[in-house]
């Protein structure tokens, strides 16, 4: 029996191997390398569909040096997202060396440094792009920059400057003077004095670069914290704001030392702030340092911004870094940098370090400034030597650089600076007219009587008779024609209700302020909803505003439906307009808790009423808002409301066929989502055809009208052909995904296809594809689409993994190892994906090199369990048997410190975490515990056999190898007879087999129950040859020879092994294991091997 235990041991390392990588691959075999359930917003169909088609544009300002005084300025020009073209740029305001450039948080205001004779800071209001001017080309200058005022007599080269993150306060820093500063803004966001100053002192190696202090630029990080990095001294000074003093003092530590002579410039922070990059200009490299609690710095990485074996100064060409900066979603790093004439692309990892992707060309000279687009879509680089702009496509996959057009300026760009993103919707021109509107008469009796004094009269209303109150509001009320007079009735009326106290007067005076605030409140949510912004900080005052109408008139205990209705929808759209420089989402889906119930107050008012005819609309849209928040926890309820918005207002129709739609997939009502969205594809074709039936067909018969005027008249614009093909394709992907869920293979691969041959690189159809082949098992079609996909985004980890898997199914190991390799570099060695290779190569039983995959890994991370788990088995398998134990010894000693550190930080609660640690435990202690019975040491396997049974006394296999050795051991301290025919028994309980009776029989001997021992191991014998026979018999109808999997080899080793126990127990001998198998020195046989 004891004999069995390397082979039965092995079996168990295979077997743990298997289940780690094994259930991979039978999750595949299932289908479960699943693509995300695609569930749309369908509330926002048509919208969503048109804005992610739509043109985007944004202006990017442009600092420069002069050239000729004639031209000198900042410029501006607009980039078209949709064509990729940038504008001709044009003067937007003239000044002298505008160098760096800033906009304040919500880009209504602009700063510039300026290097004039005496440098100076200037401050001015950026105005909306006028659109009226697009086709005036020749046009010199724009009026969009209104300059405020500035500060003059500074000092020499201000060359950065940054604003607190309350935009009060404006840092500035000095390169040739060693300073840094701070100045006030004023309340108009106009520059006010300088209220700080402080001189830097020190210098570096460089001689001639480094020969005093040289502050480069400023930048906040978490809260009052700024860094200053110094070129002149190789540091980056640390500083906290105190907004209160108005001043700012060193941190502790007051500093971070970067490595002599590197010259740091500017930097760069993680989304969350916890990661800070520097570049280096004079030695060409990024540093990456952790920000502490404190402030401080702690570097982890340093990295090349130029290709490998070039050098920053290499005797013919001196580069020096200049600009860094990240994409919005912090996935990818850029770098400039000058005399190479190149931008270097980092891959920034999970745990924050950078690879590099790749370095390109800037397609132009000495390239001191880039800034990326507000989408992440498109970089732009100032290239200073050949007065040009280059634009660039970011891939959004890959981060990689895409040379898209060169635009030449009049002067030297040193500083772009990306406006906010302005769409299709003028929102400040729509509230001009909204403020313009024309109002409906108060009453059909009533006449407008021309100019009233409104405003005059608010101003003089305290000087008024009391009792001319109602007369001078109703003459007040006639003559309000717009939305905007409207307005100024109500502050108004609100005065001369405060005034009149309680006189008779107050409710009639009460009355009419509540009609008109009403009046004003819903018809803006109305012209909200049309305006589908995605943008809505400009219209925040006015949602304030009405809300503090409408919160005066509720301490009136005004009961109307409508006012929670408005003043539900009003708190919603402030919610959204909090969201700075942030995309909205959707502007139909509420989420504000205090807006849901203000909202479900007027609905349940104005349906007890039954009376809603003057606010139907307003009630159905809330119905219909109110149907889509509750149609996760209440889809029965949310349906019904739905239905009645439709039947209020009809126009409502298609919004509520796509609610519908919504609402059947929540309820997983799959056949009757299938209907609506084969409705939706069947719509969509009607509209085609009619919309191919309306051109002229003489227009393409005879060809007689000019091109022009046929263009004109009948293409249709790019934009609604890209718009139909989004609808058509989201339509598609949404039903392939529900004939998924039917259970319609077939039928969702024939969808697929024939999306993909409108669009047949499209990503995630490809990955459709691939979800509907894996389902149906097809993994040779599975493989081609993965390649497919790979040749689109050559560098997606991701995709080679997923290869890698496929091929590994396959029985393409070769390749998948190659894959395995491709996406270990192209992610900078990331441990997991090492480990899915490490398990590949221990499925194919190359174990050395799993070995050595290993010990790399734990020079990583050398306190990881599981790993040193997996290095320990490795040994043992090479027959390192010293290696394994001290290996295993180790994994011991953290578990007993918990100091599992990576995996116990990243549980998400205190339950995985020691659900986690019982794992890891029991299975380092079940591999001690059978190693020291395997060595002898079977005092020590008793105590490891003991720890695991009490975390886990239902393991049989446990059981049965502790009564084992407490039955056998040589050891007379270790034996114990009883205990282990109680173990014995209980691993029996669970498991009936042959080893497990042939251990009971071995307690039994052990007690001297000789007629015992020889009845169990008769049983166990009859089950054994019982086994083998069966593995016999499955070996010979199977389909190949190499069908078999060993275990009649097994069962026949354990039949001559139980008659060998069985001639012990005639004997009248019990049994003894021998000390055999594992030594920690050398590793003689033991008797009992080489008799076998």
């Amino acid at each position: 029996m004891g004999g069995m235990f390397k082979t039965c041991l092995k079996i168990l390392t295979f077997r743990k191997n298997h289940i780690q990588f094994g259930e991979r691959r039978r999750m595949k075999r299932k289908g479960i390398l699943t693509v995300s359930f695609l569930i749309l917003n369908m509330f926002m169909t048509s919208a969503s569909y048109i804005l992610s088609a739509s043109a985007e544009e944004v202006r990017l300002f442009i600092g420069s040096y002069d050239r000729k005084a004639e031209d000198r300025g900042i410029y501006v020009s607009t980039l078209d997202e949709r064509t990729a073209k940038l504008s001709v740029p044009v003067r937007a305001a003239e000044l002298s060396n505008p160098g760096f450039l800033v906009f304040s948080s919500d880009f209504e205001y602009l700063y510039a440094v300026c290097g004039e004779k005496k440098d100076s800071v200037a401050a001015f209001r950026v105005t909306a792009p006028e659109k009226e001017e697009k086709n005036e080309k020749k046009a010199k200058n724009a009026q969009c920059l209104e300059e405020l005022n500035r500060l003059t007599d500074l000092g020499r080269s201000v060359c950065h400057l940054t604003l607190d993150a309350s935009q009060t306060y404006v840092l500035t820093a000095h390169y040739s003077t060693s300073q840094v500063a701070l100045h006030q803004l004023k309340k108009d966001r106009s520059l006010d004095r300088e209220v700080q100053k402080i001189e830097l002192s020190g210098t570096g190696p460089n001689a001639k670069r480094q020969e005093r202090a040289h502050p480069h630029s400023v930048k906040f990080g978490a809260g009052d914290v700024f860094y200053v990095p110094d070129l002149g001294t190789d540091r980056i000074m640390i500083y906290r704001l105190d907004p209160v003093m108005h001043t700012f003092a060193p941190n502790d530590p007051p500093f971070f030392a970067s490595e002599p002579g590197s010259g740091p410039r500017h930097l760069c922070f993680s989304p969350d702030r916890r990661t800070l990059y520097a570049v280096n200009e004079l030695s060409c490299t990024v540093t990456a340092c952790r920000v502490l609690q404190n402030g401080g710095l702690e570097a982890f990485q340093t990295v090349s911004t130029l290709p490998e074996g070039v050098k920053a100064d290499d005797g013919d060409t001196v580069s020096t870094a200049a600009e860094i900066a990240r994409t919005p979603d912090g996935r990818f790093l850029y770098v400039s940098n000058r005399g190479h004439d190149s931008l270097a692309c980092f891959k920034i990892m999970a745990d924050g370090t950078l690879m590099l992707r790749e370095i390109v060309s800037v397609h132009g000279k000495t390239p001191r400034h880039f800034a990326i687009s507000p989408t992440g879509k498109y970089l732009a680089a100032a290239n200073q030597d050949s007065d040009s702009v280059s634009l660039f496509r970011i891939h959004a996959d890959s981060g990689k650089l895409q040379f898209v057009s060169e635009q030449k300026l009049p002067v030297s760009p040193i500083c772009i600076a990306f406006e906010k993103v302005h769409m299709n919707v003028d929102v400040e021109r729509e509230f001009r007219e909204l403020s313009q509107m024309k109002l409906d008469p108060v009453s059909p009796n009533w006449k407008t009587l021309g100019d009233y004094p409104l405003k005059e009269t608010l101003a003089k209303v305290k000087k008024l008779p009391k009792k001319s109150f109602p007369e001078e509001l109703i003459l007040a009320r006639a003559s309000v024609e717009t939305l905007e007079e409207l307005q100024d009735f109500i502050l108004l009326a609100f005065e001369m209700e405060k005034l009149c106290g309680e006189s008779e007067d107050r409710d009639f005076i009460r009355e009419m302020t509540i009609q008109a605030v009403l009046q004003r409140s819903s018809l803006i949510v109305q012209r909200l909803e049309t305006l589908k912004v995605l943008q809505l900080q400009v219209v925040s005052g006015l949602l304030g505003r009405e809300l503090e109408f409408l919160d005066r008139i509720s301490e009136w205990n005004v009961k109307t439906p409508i006012l929670d209705l408005c003043r539900g929808w009003l708190m919603h759209y402030r919610k959204l307009a909090e969201k700075k420089g942030a995309e909205i989402p959707s502007s139909v889906f509420i989420t504000e808790p205090a807006a849901r119930k203000s909202i479900v107050s007027g609905i349940e008012q104005a349906l007890k009423l039954q009376d809603y005819a003057e606010y139907a609309k307003l009630l159905a849209r809330s119905l219909m808002a109110r149907g889509v928040w509750s149609a996760d926890t209440e889809p029965e309820k949310a349906l019904a409301d739905i239905q009645l918005a439709c039947a209020m207002d009809p126009s409502l129709k298609e919004r509520a066929q796509d609610a519908s739609l919504l609402l059947f997939i929540h309820t997983e009502k799959y056949e009757e989502a299938l209907a609506i969205l084969d409705e939706l594809l069947a719509d969509w074709e009607a509209k085609k055809l009619e919309d191919a039936q309306a051109k002229d067909p003489q227009d393409q018969a005879e060809g007689a009208e000019p091109a022009e005027e046929t263009e004109a008249k009948s293409a249709p614009s790019p934009r609604d052909e890209n718009v139909e093909n989004v609808l058509y394709l989201n339509i598609q992907k949404l039903r392939i995904e529900l004939l998924l869920k039917l259970d319609r293979k077939e039928e969702a691969l024939k969808t697929v296809e024939a999306a993909l041959e409108t669009a047949p690189k499209e990503t995630q159809l490809l990955n459709l594809k691939l979800q509907v082949l894996t389902l149906m098992e097809k993994f040779e079609e599975c493989l081609d689409v993965v390649s497919a996909l790979i040749d689109e985004d050559p560098l997606n980890a991701q995709l080679y993994i997923l290869r890698a898997e496929l091929r590994s199914v396959l029985g393409q190991e070769e390749e998948a190892l190659k894959d395995f390799d491709e996406a270990i570099s192209l992610s900078g060695g990331l441990s997991e994906i090492r480990m899915q290779k490490l398990q590949l190569l221990i499925e194919m039983k190359r174990y050395d090199e799993a070995e050595k995959e290993t010990f790399a890994l734990l020079e990583k991370d050398p306190e990881n369990v599981p790993l040193l788990f997996q290095a320990a088995l490795l040994s043992l398998t090479q027959e390192n048997y010293a290696k394994a134990l001290e290996i295993a010894l180790k994994a011991d000693a953290l578990l007993a410190n918990e100091t599992v550190s990576a995996d116990a930080e990243n549980a998400e609660s205190a339950e995985e975490t020691a659900k986690m640690l019982r794992i890891q435990k029991l299975s380092v202690w079940q591999f001690l515990a059978n190693f020291y019975l395997m060595s002898g040491e079977h005092a020590r396997a008793v105590e490891f056999y003991a720890r695991y049974m009490e975390l886990d006394a239902e393991n049989a296999q446990i059981l049965n190898n502790y009564a084992w050795v407490l039955c056998t051991s040589p050891d007379e301290a270790v034996r114990d007879g009883k205990k282990a025919v109680e173990l014995a028994e209980k691993a029996i309980a669970l498991d009936r087999c042959a080893g497990y009776i042939s251990t009971l029989a071995a307690a039994y001997a052990e007690l001297g129950d000789f007629e015992k021992a020889k009845e169990l191991v008769d049983e166990a014998l009859q089950i054994a040859e019982e086994a083998a026979k069966k593995a016999e018999a499955d070996e010979e109808t199977a389909d190949s020879p190499d069908g078999s999997d060993g275990s009649d080899d097994l069962d026949t080793a354990l039949t001559e092994s139980l008659k060998k126990e069985r001639a012990s127990y005639e004997a009248g001998e019990p049994i003894r294991e021998k000390v055999e198998t594992y030594r920690t020195n050398e590793t003689p046989q033991s008797e009992k091997e080489q008799e076998e």
